[in-house]
């Protein structure tokens, strides 16, 4: 029996907006992201609006909804994991755009623009970042605390076979490519095992 017209389609469309495991990894796409990151952030001030991985790292657009509407771009890659810590390390930089129609709203954007240019941008996003105590911002560095986090954190917790899953598995590596974020991963090996 065929399926039905369009469904095989839809299915193909829905896998490539899913999470994906590979032999020593999970491929966690763009627009699955996107849609986790605005469960947590979207609100009456800001607003997820797009995320592309590239080879080199992405941008991630918030639009900041008050005072006026700027759109903001964050271009950002990744550095090294340490797994240690428990800690992701992002590198960014911020460039803004006004999306405000009124003439007051452009003048405050253009103001506000000319402040994300300057330390007032960080102090901004820091502002919006607070909240989350799983996330740390300073100077052109987003840090994520993967302890704080919490559906990692529950998950690095876990018990398995006498250690839990953090003192037996690591993120190895980041890697974006095909518009997905690629963590890689590798087992802990012990002291006594040479």
């Amino acid at each position: 029996m065929d399926s039905p017209p369009g469904w095989t389609q839809r299915w193909q469309t829905l896998r490539t907006r899913l999470p994906t495991l590979h032999r020593n990894g999970i491929a966690l796409p763009a627009p699955w992201l996107q849609s986790q990151l605005q469960a947590a952030l979207d609100s009456e001030e800001l607003c997820v609006e797009h995320l592309q991985f590239s080879a080199d790292g992405g941008v991630l657009q918030l639009l900041l909804k008050k005072p006026g509407q700027r759109l903001l771009s964050i271009h950002f890659r990744f550095a090294p994991v340490d797994w240690a810590q428990r800690r992701i390390d992002i590198d960014f930089s911020v460039r803004g755009e006004n999306r405000d129609p009124t003439l007051v709203g452009r003048a405050l954007g253009k103001l506000m623009q000319l402040g994300l240019e300057s330390s007032l941008g960080l102090r901004a996003l820091q502002r919006l970042a607070a909240p989350l105590e799983w996330l740390v911002l300073q100077d052109n560095r987003c840090s994520v605390l993967l302890e704080k986090l919490p559906a990692v954190a529950r998950w690095l917790q876990q018990p398995l076979l006498g250690k839990t899953l953090a003192e037996r598995v690591q993120i190895a590596a980041l890697e974006t490519r095909d518009n997905a974020l690629r963590l890689r991963l590798a087992r802990i090996k012990s002291d006594n095992q040479g």
